[in-house]
């Protein structure tokens, strides 16, 4: 027996099906490990402000390129772009619930050994030692983070200050592909929303210059563009990251 597309489509849609984009899941995404990594959190953090979260981005000559604009209904908005990607520049940053506080830059991608070398001075330079603000660093699952973990467990113990008594800081890694969790993944989009905003200023600056700008005041624009209650502890909070200890991961739409 044969149908029509229009039977089968008129069948399908009298039973609530449609045609849907599909969502893609990891197929390495660990349900139990991301159980056990908001364990750990509940544990060993009782401020979201303990947390100090650390990733890399990456961005291009694209990067600055607009997607959308403004034109009459039914005509086409068009821009002339020279079509290269021109050079990739990498971007180490450490973020908390105040902003963005230090970060390193480099034009190539990290391996393991920039990777160490780099949050290697960041540590020195932020972080705090446990417990107390800025004493819990926080990495995903990325190859190069694991690659040299001794040697950056080793870096987190000696982490001090002249007016503590306390030694050595907090390293815990993410739940495998549970980028949800991670506040930054969403911060970063901030920043190259405002670096694409503000291309214009930036082509004159140099690159070292320019990413200090954008850093410094990707969350100030955004809140002039939202609203006040916006910016990185609302983030946060939005990852699940709570006072009290009463942290709880979003849960993934189905």
């Amino acid at each position: 027996v044969r149908f029509g597309r229009e039977y089968l489509h008129g069948a399908l849609h009298a039973a609530g099906i449609s045609l849907k984009k599909m969502q893609k899941v990891a197929r390495g995404r660990d349900e139990v490990k991301r159980a056990a990594y908001w364990h750990q959190i509940n544990s060993c953090a009782l401020d979201p402000s303990w947390l100090l979260f650390a990733d890399e981005t990456a961005m291009d000559g694209r990067t600055i390129r607009r997607k959308h604009g403004w034109g009459a209904v039914g005509q086409r908005v068009s821009v002339i772009e020279v079509m290269h990607r021109g050079k990739m520049i990498s971007m180490l940053a450490f973020f908390t619930t105040e902003d963005f506080v230090s970060w390193r830059s480099m034009v190539s991608a990290y391996n393991s050994e920039l990777f160490l070398e780099h949050i290697t001075s960041l540590i020195n330079g932020v972080m705090e030692p446990y417990p107390g603000p800025n004493s819990i660093l926080v990495l995903d699952n990325c190859q190069i983070h694991h690659a040299r973990e001794a040697e950056l467990l080793a870096v987190m113990a000696k982490v001090t200050r002249p007016w503590r008594t306390d030694v050595g800081a907090l390293l815990i890694f993410l739940g495998p592909y549970c980028c949800i969790d991670n506040p930054e993944e969403y911060e970063f989009s901030v920043f190259k929303a405002c670096w694409r905003r503000n291309g214009d200023k930036l082509k004159g600056m140099r690159l070292d210059r320019a990413l200090e700008w954008c850093f410094y005041y990707c969350y100030a624009e955004n809140r002039v563009r939202q609203n006040a209650a916006s910016g990185p502890a609302a983030t946060y909070r939005h990852c699940g990251y709570r006072a009290g200890g009463q942290h709880q991961g979003p849960v993934y739409s189905s």
